[in-house]
């Protein structure tokens, strides 16, 4: 969707700079009073977000909530994320194949969390998501410490948000897709770069063949 094509006030903030707690206010008084209900409105905020450069707090929780809500409860079947609803999440993030924005990437994990149910190729595709900003982190940052370029316990949630709904009475139940992709994150880095943590979950993992038992 086009900043032209939107709607007043959505026009207005769509051609701003930033967007403050007042400016949210605005959208949810007069563009979208019942919240986000339909396709078009998602793809409003969607492109809203893409023109603002400074969003303030307020906007960030608005803009991944009213997604969230709006993909996984109002879209049938309402509280699961069904293959169907996966595939046009996906498109919505990522039109390119990779999700550019982190806030993007948290409307995605906050999905998955809200959703009672979530198919093998969503949770693939988020942890691949996970692997790809490892990557670009690690381009990024290949002239510091060994360390830094590892998986640390802040990459190790994110990748445990997804997982969520594979954990069954302390095991983790892992689709062949999801532990393909997994490895893949592992080798972005040698194990000494890593998480003590993240190794001995690979190395479990690697043990196993039909679930991890993380219980001990």
């Amino acid at each position: 969707m086009s900043v032209e094509g939107l709607p007043f006030p959505a026009c207005m903030l769509a051609g701003k700079n930033s967007i403050s707690s007042s400016d949210v206010m605005l959208l949810r008084k007069y563009s979208l009073p019942d919240g986000v209900t339909s396709w078009a409105d998602a793809h409003m905020l969607i492109t809203i977000s893409r023109n603002c450069e400074v969003p303030c707090p307020e906007w960030e929780s608005y803009f991944v909530e009213s997604l969230a809500l709006f993909v996984v409860h109002h879209l049938q079947p309402a509280g699961t994320l069904s293959e169907s609803k996966s595939r046009w999440l996906q498109r919505l993030l990522a039109p390119s194949g990779t999700i550019q924005s982190a806030l993007e990437m948290e409307v995605l994990l906050h999905s998955i969390e809200i959703a009672a149910e979530t198919p093998v190729s969503l949770s693939a595709f988020a942890l691949d998501q996970i692997r790809k900003c490892l990557m670009a982190r690690l381009l990024d940052i290949a002239d510091q410490d060994l360390e830094v370029r590892g998986i640390s316990q802040h990459d190790m949630e994110a990748i445990w948000r997804v997982l969520r709904a594979a954990v069954d009475r302390g095991h983790v139940m892992l689709m062949p897709l999801e532990r393909m992709v997994l490895m893949a994150i592992d080798a972005i880095a040698p194990p000494e770069a890593h998480d003590p943590a993240w190794n001995e979950f690979v190395a479990r993992l690697r043990d196993q063949d039909d679930c991890l038992d993380i219980s001990a």
